[in-house]
């Protein structure tokens, strides 16, 4: 399942990079694609830092992203 995941101005992962997120150990999802500014970022790596507004594309299956999503609203 791929879905869009959006960093609100106050969420806990704004200014945190990729890798101290720990989603793809915790709930086995990946980030493929992050929009900012209307624009698809062109390198994605674990130093990206979220910001606030982002929209994140995660990929995982959907028991994965539900679980994520119920945590995560």
């Amino acid at each position: 399942m791929v879905t869009d995941y959006y960093i609100s101005e106050n969420s806990n992962f704004a200014k945190k990079e990729i890798k101290y997120l720990n989603w793809e150990k915790d709930f086995g999802i990946k980030i493929i694609k992050i929009k900012r500014n209307g624009k698809y970022l062109k390198v994605i790596s674990d130093r990206t830092q979220i910001q606030p507004n982002d929209t994140l594309t995660i990929i995982g299956s959907n028991s994965e992203i539900n679980r994520f999503r119920m945590i995560y609203k």
